[in-house]
Parts: C-alpha cells; sequence; structure tokens
C-alpha cells in the first residue's frame, strides 16, 4: 500500500514537472523560429516587362529611399530604391519565382508576363514595412500561456484529487 502511495505521489510530481517544463521551453522558444513565410504573391510585369512595386509604412505613408532588392535561387538579380513616392521598378525580369527584400520584409513573387498571367495576379506589389502580425489566440490559450504555473497547479491537482479520492475509497473499504 506505501509503494502504491509512493508511486501515485511520484506520478503527480513529475506530471508537474513535466507541465512546469514543457510551459517553461515554449515561453523561451525563439520568436523567429515561429514565423511562417508569407504566402507566394503573383505578379504581372507591365507592357514594357518592368516589375513595379511601392513600400509604405504601416499607416499607409510612402518611404522613400528604401533599398529593394530582388533574389532568385538565392542570387541577388536586381537591385535598386524606392523613388519619393515610395515607388520602385526593376527591368529585365524573366518569369518565375523571385523572393523581394525591402524595409526588413521579405516577399516570395512568382513574375509572370503580361501575355501568361493569371486574372488575379497583382499589377505591382506592396511592401508594408515593420507590419505587425496579429495571430489570433483564443481567450484560454492567451490565458494559459500567461499563467503557465497556475495551469500546472490546476493540471497536478486534476492528477492528485481523483488519486486521493481513489486510495480513500479503497481504504474505508477494506476491514
Amino acid at each position: 500500500m506505501k509503494l502504491r502511495q509512493l508511486l501515485t505521489n511520484a506520478a503527480v510530481g513529475l506530471s508537474c514537472l513535466a507541465v512546469l517544463l514543457s510551459s517553461t521551453v515554449a515561453l523561451a522558444g525563439s520568436p523567429a523560429a515561429n514565423v511562417a513565410m508569407p504566402s507566394v504573391t503573383d505578379v504581372r510585369l507591365d507592357t514594357q516587362g518592368v516589375f513595379r512595386g511601392g513600400v509604405v509604412d504601416a499607416q499607409g505613408t510612402a518611404l522613400a529611399g528604401v533599398q529593394v532588392d530582388l533574389y532568385q535561387s538565392n542570387q541577388r538579380i536586381g537591385e535598386t530604391k524606392t523613388d519619393a513616392q515610395g515607388q520602385f521598378a526593376l527591368a529585365g525580369l524573366r518569369t518565375g519565382v523571385h523572393v523581394v527584400t525591402a524595409a526588413g520584409q521579405v516577399r516570395p513573387v512568382r513574375v509572370w508576363t503580361e501575355r501568361i498571367a493569371p486574372p488575379a495576379a497583382a499589377n505591382g506589389l506592396l511592401v508594408v514595412a515593420d507590419a505587425q502580425t496579429a495571430r489570433g489566440q483564443s481567450g484560454l490559450y492567451q490565458w494559459v500561456s500567461e499563467h503557465y504555473i497556475l495551469t500546472a497547479c490546476g493540471v497536478a491537482a486534476a492528477i492528485a484529487v481523483p488519486c486521493a479520492l481513489i486510495d480513500t475509497e479503497k481504504k474505508s473499504s477494506s476491514p
């Protein structure tokens, strides 16, 4: 009987420790590791085959003088700076998947000529500098992630109380 009590207490203690450690490790994770690459944007070249776009801040104000780099297969194939209206243009591109970097943002794009572009392709790329991503979380998840010690205590109690009740019932039913 004492061995069973010892095992029950050990299980409860290990469960509490596991919950605390997993919460701590999750909170200490690098935010960069959780950043997802945005989906590919289809962009149509203009009639002269020029890739056009603009860079704005989070309030929609055009940003002048921003470095814009274009990569294909991890090699920089073009670079420019935005003009006074925050616009940029890169000529001489071929169709295919490219990556645009500007104002700290990384945007994968699929470039199409005007003739073969899908109907949903945009006429240019808009890059929003310092764009904050709002991740929707349920209220429960938010509360649990902010109060991990209370959550761990709740989990420990949920395990310990039934174990104690079962042990009490067995003691009272034994002659």
